[in-house]
This record gives structure tokens, C-alpha cells and sequence, in this order.
């Protein structure tokens, strides 16, 4: 950014010696003492300055674009993977939903298993639900976590191809 502030200021300045040459040349013709091959001299002067602020402003303003460019790239990617994450998070949040119910099944069904056992009345039915309730909690467990180990895969999968590739053998 400062170099496009002392840019403005050359271009300005450059400017400004073109206006004050032209104002020269003006009162050159008001005035025939002065030599016209100074004016002459000064002006092809200014003019290659000024060409030459001209380039380097064209220069600035291709990288400046390239720095949009760049950063409009920049900030796409980080809206994409800002989705990507809002996705795993909700069904992140549908696995641990899912699993407190399985979970909540099976504190409701271990009750009425422990009321029975404590009232005398073994039933083979309860018993049966409770271990098949069991079973869903430790998949729904087992798939949440899975879900978690899945999604911290892929946030560390770019950091470790890169730490691969930085490490990978070159040829010469």
C-alpha cells in the first residue's frame, strides 16, 4: 500500500512538472527570449517521465487485480470449507440427537428390568429389549464416533499431504 501512495506522489509530482513545462512553453510563446530547444529538451524529459510513471501505474494496477484476484479465490475456498463444516457439524449433531435417544431408550428399559428383578418377576421380554437397546446405543456409539474420527481425518488430511510433500525426495 505504500507503494502505490509513493506512486501517487511521483505520478503527481511528474504532473506537476509537465503542467509547469506546458506553462513554460506557453510563455515561451508569449515571450521569444527564451530558447525553444530547452523547452524542447525539458519537454521530451517530462514526457519520458511520465511514460515511465505511466508503466510502473500499469504494473501496480496488474498486481493490484492479481491481488483481487487472489483473494477473492482465497476467500471462495474459505466459504466452501466453512460450508463443508457447517454440514459435518449438523450431521455431527444428528449422530449425538440419535445416540441420547438409543441412550435414553436404554435408561427407560434398564428401569423397568431393575423393577422387575426387584419385585421377583424375571421377564425374558424385558430382558430381550434391554440387551437389544444395548446393542442399538453401542452402534449408535460406535457410529458417532466413527462420524468424529472421519471428520478430524479430513481436517488433518491437507495439513499431513503437505508435511508429505515437503518431506517427499526431490531429483535434482
Amino acid at each position: 500500500m505504500q507503494d502505490i501512495t509513493e506512486l501517487q506522489r511521483r505520478i503527481s509530482a511528474a504532473l506537476d512538472r509537465i503542467g509547469a513545462g506546458i506553462d513554460k512553453l506557453d510563455h515561451a510563446d508569449a515571450v521569444p527570449t527564451e530558447p525553444v530547444a530547452d523547452t524542447a529538451g525539458d519537454l521530451a524529459g517530462l514526457t519520458e517521465e511520465l511514460e515511465a510513471e505511466r508503466a510502473l501505474s500499469a504494473q501496480l494496477e496488474e498486481r493490484l487485480q492479481a491481488n483481487r484476484l487472489r483473494s477473492d479465490q482465497i476467500r471462495a475456498e474459505a466459504e466452501a470449507e466453512v460450508a463443508n463444516l457447517a454440514a459435518r457439524l449438523s450431521e455431527l449433531e444428528e449422530d449425538r440427537s440419535r445416540l441420547k435417544a438409543v441412550n435414553d431408550a436404554l435408561r427407560s428399559s434398564n428401569e423397568a428390568l431393575r423393577a422387575a428383578n426387584e419385585a421377583g418377576q424375571g421377564d425374558g421380554a424385558l430382558v430381550d429389549s434391554a440387551l437389544r437397546t444395548e446393542l442399538d446405543a453401542l452402534r449408535q456409539v460406535r457410529a458417532s464416533d466413527r462420524a468424529e474420527l472421519d471428520a478430524i481425518v479430513s481436517l488433518l488430511g491437507p495439513a499431513l499431504d503437505e508435511t508429505d510433500s515437503e518431506e517427499a525426495p526431490q531429483d535434482a
